[in-house]
């Protein structure tokens, strides 16, 4: 199997690192982090109706949530030392789901029951070349809706951890996914804000909202078009393609 990353060690080192001596707190800092984006996840596919594989985890806390909120999860990373890792962490949390090696540039997603199923990753294709980031999402074509999370060109440099990212546009992030997937639905949701007062606005108003309600209609409307705006400045997105 193809190698795209660092020594399995450095990867190693580094999630180990991050989960410290204690997963149960590094866990409720991740989720507090994370929590906008998780309920943004959970309101565009709601988990007792989908199953999440994760490819490029890490430090698997993303899937630990995802299992935590109800989806069936399959969590996977190219290094086998760092899939040991993250089944090390779930051993100590008591939390169960499926693990495994999997290289999303030379392997195709597979199905594993007849659930929605929806691909995701978060940091992972910005270290890719842009023929392995099309190679990449080649391979997720079996899946219902291929998502990913990625840094853009406006990113600080907090958010980008190793210094070989390669942080295209939003414009580019959607280029390189119509390539793919042409006759798609594509969405992207802005993830962080360098805007301090959009950053304020989206802590009270969600992305998603439900349309139930005049109110929800109106927030819905409303969001569509301030999103564009956002798009523009945040500092990384959220990608999904429904693959239908």
């Amino acid at each position: 199997m193809k190698k795209h990353t660092h020594n399995p060690e450095h990867w190693r080192k580094i999630f180990e690192g991050r989960i410290g001596n204690s997963p149960i707190k590094e866990l409720l800092r991740f989720s507090n982090a994370d929590y906008n984006f998780h309920n943004l996840i959970n309101s565009l596919f709601p988990p007792k109706n989908y199953a999440i594989l994760e490819y490029g985890a890490g430090s698997g806390f993303h899937s630990i949530c995802f299992r935590i909120y109800g989806f069936r999860v399959v969590c996977t990373d190219i290094e086998s030392s760092v899939v040991e890792l993250i089944n090390s962490t779930k051993k100590d949390l008591h939390i169960d789901f499926e693990t495994g090696e999997f290289d999303i540039i030379t392997e195709g997603v597979k199905r594993r029951n007849k659930s929605p199923l929806v691909t995701f990753s978060d940091g992972v294709l910005e270290h890719f070349t842009e023929k392995e980031i099309i190679s990449a999402l080649k391979n997720q074509k079996k899946a219902d809706y291929v998502t990913f999370s990625v840094p853009t060109n406006r990113a600080k440099s907090d958010e980008t951890s190793y210094g070989d990212e390669n942080l295209h546009s939003v414009k580019k992030w959607l280029e390189l996914s119509k390539k793919v997937y042409p006759n798609s639905k594509i969405t992207i949701y802005p993830v962080s804000h360098n805007n301090l007062v959009f950053y304020a606005f989206r802590r009270i108003v969600p992305l998603s909202t439900s349309k139930q309600s005049k109110f929800g209609r109106f927030i819905g409307f409303f969001n569509r078009n301030l999103r564009s705006i956002e798009n523009r400045l945040a500092g990384s997105v959220y990608v999904v393609i429904e693959n239908k």
